[in-house]
């Protein structure tokens, strides 16, 4: 148990997190409805796991800094075994909004549907079971088309970068990578930058630019520290002309 918590720390605290803030209600109305528990042992329930949460956000917001970098460990490791395995890594993928967005909102409305209105005896017509059906296909829905659906513009593959922005496609040595830069787009009648949900990574390619469009990483966080690793890792292994995607 120890290893795992300090393996995924920072997924584990995210979890919790969650789990303070959602999962109060939640346990009172199944143990309410279902298991027909007293109120006030209930409302004890109910309360220890806020008060569990509350706890939980101080050491969080305390530890933020360290759990972080945990995280960023995470990440590391974890694309160091890839490229030692020889397998593969979207590095960057086109940033599906809609699909997140429809994700969150499946996530919201199954945990409505299922954990609030499910004990409850009057939410079991066919107009909510029809809810219920809907949570799950939107759920599902959001989670395709935020991680199978959307174009995959950089790849680690086998020893070389693959490049995929729709117009140009490209396979690399990762030694060729020599800067990378995101840019955010102008706010319409402002000079200043505007810290939106989309931002273009511009990558620099023995000085060819090639501009990634509203990217999206799951290794934002350590971005150089994931491309250095690859350089490191890869180092006078030969370029993969194929496209392998």
């Amino acid at each position: 148990m120890k290893k795992f918590l300090i393996k995924y720390k920072f997924s584990f605290n995210l979890f919790i997190g969650y789990a303070s803030l959602f999962g109060p209600l939640a346990v009172m109305v199944n143990l309410n409805q279902i298991y027909e528990i007293s109120d006030g042992v209930n409302f004890a329930v109910g309360v220890g796991i806020t008060v569990f949460g509350i706890v939980w956000l101080i050491y969080f917001v305390i530890n933020h800094s360290k759990i972080t970098k945990q995280r960023e460990k995470d990440k590391i490791r974890k694309i160091e075994k890839i490229v030692h395995s020889q397998k593969s890594a979207v590095l960057v993928r086109k940033r599906a909004f809609i699909g997140n967005f429809s994700f969150l909102s499946g996530l919201l409305s199954f945990y409505t549907a299922w954990l609030l209105f499910f004990p409850f005896s009057y939410f079991n017509s066919a107009g909510f079971w029809i809810f219920r059906g809907c949570s799950v296909v939107l759920t599902a829905f959001g989670a395709i088309f935020s991680w199978v659906i959307p174009r995959k513009m950089l790849i680690y593959k086998g020893g070389v970068l693959i490049i995929d922005n729709g117009e140009i496609n490209k396979s690399i040595n990762p030694d060729e990578l020599s800067g990378w830069e995101r840019r955010f787009e102008k706010r319409k009648g402002s000079n200043t930058f505007a810290w939106s949900l989309y931002y273009d990574l511009a990558l620099n390619i023995n000085g060819e630019e090639i501009i990634l469009k509203k990217a999206d990483s799951e290794y934002d966080l350590c971005f150089k520290k994931t491309i250095q690793t690859i350089k490191n890792m890869t180092t006078d292994k030969p370029v993969q002309t194929e496209r392998e995607i």
